[in-house]
């Protein structure tokens, strides 16, 4: 078993659309997070230990949980030898990429579902254009934190994804008061995330949450960046949106409660 963390990222970069939130994690909280990595002549895993407090969403979505439990292995015996590093007695969130993984965990844990978010990226070659009522822009104006808390994005959070480089907002105005918003940052490598779009309820079923996501797909692909958009399963309108402008939908993360 080896503890370091490069070769849990060479592994996990192997797929790294399919181990995006394990690779953003490990990114993003290197000292808080503990992380296993595990290889034998069949295969390889990794499995990583995050708190729940390190995370502004864990730590409010799941305040009586200790830890989130990540993992990614080639084969069940792998993911069965990484689980004997999971604390017992403790209250955990696991997140899990396939039910194969779900099934042995609840050999070992008793389970119950808490949600599930999905993730879309855009296929190679398909376009999108920049629409002008669209402000682009590489810091947060200040009116737009309270929409993006809204989507469950704190200010710490906007503040550490725009300190380390490569974020944009993405704002529609009306007047000088933001109707309408979302922001791209890096996930890992060349992958980013779009996140926190968010219309005021007065000015929703306008399109302004389709102007948003086509020029920020767009702005990524000029800048030959993969797109990842995370919805939640129950965001039927998202959804929609993902689907309807041509996103491909290529894994989903339930989380389990243990």
């Amino acid at each position: 078993m080896i503890t370091s963390i490069q070769p849990a990222l060479d592994f996990l970069s192997r797929d790294t659309l399919r181990n995006i939130v394990l690779l953003k994690m490990l990114t993003l909280f290197p000292d808080a997070i503990e992380c296993h990595y595990y290889e034998d002549h069949a295969g390889a895993g990794v499995l990583l230990l995050l708190p729940t407090q390190v995370f502004s969403f864990d730590r409010h979505t799941y305040p009586l949980n200790q830890y989130v439990v990540l993992i990614s292995a080639t084969n069940q015996a792998i993911v069965r030898q990484l689980l004997t590093f999971v604390p017992q007695g403790v209250p955990l969130v696991f997140k899990l990429l396939d039910d194969a993984d779900r099934q042995t965990v609840a050999q070992l844990f008793a389970l119950r579902r808490a949600t599930a978010f999905v993730s879309y990226t855009a296929p190679a070659g398909q376009h999108f254009a920049l629409s002008r009522r669209v402000r682009v822009s590489e810091c947060v104006d200040e009116p737009c934190f309270a929409l993006y808390a809204a989507q469950g994005h704190s200010r710490e959070d906007m503040a550490r994804y725009f300190a380390a480089g490569g974020a944009l907002a993405f704002t529609i105005y009306q007047a000088a008061t933001p109707i309408a918003t979302c922001f791209t940052y890096p996930n890992f490598g060349n992958v980013y995330e779009i996140a926190g779009v968010h219309t005021i309820p007065s000015e929703r079923r306008k399109g302004y949450a389709r102007l948003l996501a086509e020029s920020a797909l767009h702005t990524l692909a000029q800048r030959q960046s993969i797109p990842r958009y995370q919805v939640h399963e129950d965001n039927h309108a998202s959804i929609r949106l993902a689907e309807s402008i041509g996103l491909r939908r290529f894994v989903t993360m339930e989380h389990w409660l243990a």
